[in-house]
């Protein structure tokens, strides 16, 4: 049993002391990098603020997580925005202002940051909102990944030089070789680091280089006679700058009066875009974290984990800190799957605080530098290099404008550049999709109404004057305005008959907003003053009321129906109506009498004789779903509708069938039950043919009922033909 519980903990273990080596790790270098220069004195306060930060985030987040063996980290990106923030406040302080004003309005800073992205996880979170991050450009990601990557990296330049680096300055330090002493060391480390990561990927790669590096400085020194005294005088180690780690505890709340609040006024809108992008940051790294381990993650509840996480890191001065993909895979690939490894991870970053400057005295600054540069320069590589090969040439310039914005003019400028950018490219590349699904005419797309023979031929003849466009997506004025030449130009083509109904379906609209509602009107103006009348289809309430004044002005030209099938229905009316205005259609479309002219003469009978002459009321089931037809039947006069009827008792209209047409014959000719009922929309005039009298036929005349079958065919080919033209021009 005790084996068995050791199996089960050493794992976690393992991992926690790994992970808790690499937070003292990190949290020592982001310290580094954010209290330097003019906060150098502040370091070692720095470095027990990150530590107490690892604390907080390590144990909160994997005790609340929704995933077992979690393991949660300080973030990079965050940390190169912080340290921004840090330099420009510390920049624009009174000459007069002491260390001690200088450090707590920076760790206010820092705090605050901290509160915001905890209140805006803990409010998307209960809300469950945790899918919100669809809704951003992937381009204004990879600019803020790719720009706060390129801040890391001039940091951790600057940490290893020992002074300040930016873009400017580095073209005037690189000819000095002081520069390339204190340079080329980290930047090995990390390049080495980095290469071995993309080339063979392994969890415990980084705490063997880490461990390597110190070791490594060691035996440099032993075989160069350096004392360590001289190495840490020199900058090579960490030195008597690390030793009080606890003298943030000397910070109280009366500190408070020394906060220079106008300056972090000055900086709300990057603390606030911290908040928004580690919300971002958040959700990827929860979604990477689910495909690289095959567990599913809760992302709202990992939200209101972090939120809580980073609120108490907040109060304590920390900093931002949430799920770390990579070190959470390195945690399952050595077995852990507990939430104990949070609360080893936190032991080891309090023995490191408690214990201070003895252990992190003799820490290599050139590693710390390297560490920090090859977080910034692997994301780099991610997102400049990699992502050159996976995203559109736009979307990867707008990247790479809001990358060098960012470290150009400012962070909040840079995000405001790459969002405006962002939209600009979604309204060029949406203006590109159709705004028309499909465009057909009324001689090849057809409602689902069976009419009698002449009838399709006549909507085959004279269907082109109806003009039918499936509309999608969302319409504003550019896409609008599309629309009204397309229609311009129908409208225009000699080749075609004269337009006399112009349909507009909506069924697959999103929403349209106030420019496009212009468009609109202009294409009632339109088509109204040629004498052309306009059906809407699928309009939507929503879509109903901000069409309101565009319905009110055409009413008498415009007409509005629930779907396209009746839009279709009432379109095909009026041109049959039209055209054959004085025929009464039930004479012209008598299929007894049809049928009578397609038998042989030498047939010598009426079909009469093997019809049974029915009559049914509106309303009546002339067929019930499920049971046998018994036969079909043709309609002589009236008008029936098939419909299907549903478990959930919901009625639908599959097709309407007029005189002139026959029902039931399928079921009639494969002896299946009806799959659907027929339902009488009108008193109806029927003849109905039973399965025993075609027998009797077939036996009697063969070669009259060989007609009747070919009379069949020829009904059922002529749907086919309806069928195939509508297919046809939806795939053109």
């Amino acid at each position: 049993m005790g084996e068995a519980n050791l199996s089960r903990v050493w794992p976690d273990l393992a991992a926690g002391l790994v992970m808790g080596v690499l937070a003292v790790s990190i949290s020592t270098a982001f310290a580094a990098l954010v209290f330097s220069g003019g906060l150098g004195q502040s370091l070692s306060k720095g470095i027990g603020l990150m530590l107490v930060a690892s604390i907080v985030v390590g144990i909160l987040t994997a005790e609340l997580s929704s995933l077992r063996g979690v393991v949660a980290r300080l973030q990079d990106s965050a940390v190169a925005v912080l340290a921004s923030i840090a330099a420009a406040i510390v920049s624009q302080m009174p000459a007069s202002a002491t260390e001690g004003e200088k450090f707590i309005t920076v760790v206010v800073a820092i705090a605050l940051s901290s509160l915001l992205t905890g209140a805006l996880f803990l409010c998307l979170g209960q809300l469950r909102r945790g899918n919100l991050i669809r809704f951003i450009p992937y381009s204004v990601i990879g600019g803020f990944l790719a720009g706060s990557a390129l801040l890391l990296t001039f940091g951790a330049i600057s940490l290893l030089a020992g002074a300040r680096i930016s873009g400017y300055s580095i073209v005037f330090q690189m000819n000095q070789i002081g520069f390339w002493i204190r340079l080329v060391p980290g930047l090995l480390f990390a390049v080495l680091l980095l290469v071995v990561m993309r080339r063979r990927p392994h969890a415990l790669v980084i705490p063997l280089f880490l461990m390597a590096g110190i070791f490594g400085v060691y035996i440099f020194l032993a075989a160069t006679g350096t004392s360590v005294a001289k190495a840490a005088e020199q900058g090579w180690l960490l030195g008597a700058s690390a030793v009080n780690v606890r003298g943030f505890m000397e910070v109280g709340i009366a500190d408070l009066k020394q906060v220079n609040w106008a300056l972090i006024g000055q900086q709300a809108g990057s603390l606030v875009f911290i908040a928004i992008a580690s919300t971002v940051a958040i959700l990827l790294n929860a979604t990477g974290i689910e495909l690289q381990t095959g567990q599913d993650v809760d992302l709202n509840r990992d939200l209101k984990a972090a939120g809580v996480a980073n609120v108490v890191s907040g109060l304590t001065g920390g900093m931002v800190g949430y799920h770390s993909v990579s070190q959470t895979v390195l945690a399952y690939e050595m077995g852990a799957r507990n939430r104990s490894i949070g609360l080893v991870l936190a032991l080891l970053c309090g023995i490191v605080l408690l214990l201070g400057g003895q252990l992190l005295l003799y820490f290599p600054t050139f590693v710390l530098g390297g560490l920090l540069l090859f977080l910034g320069l692997s994301i780099l590589v991610s997102w400049v290099y990699d992502a050159w090969f996976r995203m559109p040439v736009a979307e990867y310039l707008v990247m790479i404008v809001i990358m060098v914005a960012i470290n150009v003019v400012g962070i909040l400028q840079g995000i405001v550049i790459g969002f405006v950018l962002g939209v600009i490219l979604f309204v060029v590349d949406y203006s590109r999709i159709n705004v028309v699904r499909h465009s057909l005419s009324g001689n090849s797309f057809h409602s689902n109404v069976n009419r009698p023979l002449q009838h399709q031929e006549l909507l085959r003849d004279q269907g082109d004057g109806l003009y039918i466009l499936e509309l999608q997506g969302f319409i504003f004025f550019g896409t609008a305005q599309k629309l009204l030449d397309l229609i311009r130009k129908r409208m225009n083509d000699h080749r075609s008959q004269p337009l006399r109904f112009l349909l507009l379906d909506f069924r697959l609209v999103n929403g349209v907003d106030s420019t496009a509602l212009l468009g609109f009107q202009r294409i009632t103006q339109l088509v109204k003053a040629q004498g052309i009348t306009e059906v809407l289809t699928h309009l939507s309430t929503k879509l109903h009321r901000e069409m309101n004044e565009v319905l009110t002005e055409s009413s008498t030209s415009l007409r509005v129906f629930p779907d396209l099938d009746h839009g279709v229905e009432w379109c095909e009316d009026q041109i049959i109506g039209g055209v054959q205005e004085n025929a009464p259609s039930a004479q012209q479309s008598s299929l007894m009498k049809q049928l009578q002219e397609a038998l042989p003469p030498s047939a010598g009978f009426s079909p009469l004789s093997y019809f049974e002459e029915r009559r049914a009321e509106k309303g009546e089931k002339i067929i019930t779903q499920g049971t046998d037809p018994g036969g079909l039947y043709f309609i002589e006069r009236g008008q029936v509708t098939v419909e299907l009827n549903d478990s959930n008792g919901s009625v639908t209209r599959l097709r309407t069938m007029q005189t002139g047409t026959v029902v039931g014959e399928l079921g009639f000719y494969l002896g299946r039950p009806a799959t659907a009922s027929v339902v009488a929309n009108e008193p109806c005039k029927l003849y109905f043919l039973s399965s025993a009298k075609l027998k009797e036929m077939e036996k009697q005349s063969p070669e009259a009922a060989a007609a009747f079958h070919k009379f069949i065919i020829r009904m059922l080919s002529e749907r086919l033909i309806d069928t195939n033209a509508t297919l046809q021009a939806l795939m053109s």
